[in-house]
């Protein structure tokens, strides 16, 4: 898998993550604003519920980040630098002028189609 997609799923799992703990964290809040113990009640529920929504759309964005990344990588006939996105199709060396780091064209190609024709069918699943 290219480091770029790698990054794009631990940053999604990240956040989900987080949303989760805070708006469980937030519920826990409301429960003892609803026993007087702190105030503002109705301030702990509201995040709750944001943070709630924000953990379940993180895997329809993610989905669609992978959407959008394959376009793209398809626009450049899947000539992508693996390691930051850069379309290295027009390069007259392997090397990727963004970050400077080597590659196989032909093999970074056959890298991003699996790569994305991967995550977009375990994301439908």
């Amino acid at each position: 898998m290219p480091p770029l997609v790698r990054r794009l799923h631990t940053r999604f799992a990240r956040l989900s993550v987080a949303a989760i703990l805070l708006a469980t964290l937030c519920f826990s809040l409301f429960a003892l604003s609803t026993l007087r113990v702190i105030p503002y009640p109705t301030l702990w529920f509201v995040l709750g519920v944001v943070f709630a929504l924000v953990s379940f759309a993180s895997p329809i964005i993610q989905v669609r980040s992978l959407a959008h990344l394959r376009s793209r990588a398809r626009s450049a006939n899947w000539h992508l630098c693996p390691h930051c996105g850069y379309n290295v199709q027009a390069c007259a060396t392997p090397r990727c002028p963004e970050c400077g780091r080597d590659g196989d064209p032909e093999r970074d190609a056959r890298v991003w189609q699996a790569a994305t024709d991967l995550t977009l069918r375990k994301s439908a699943d």
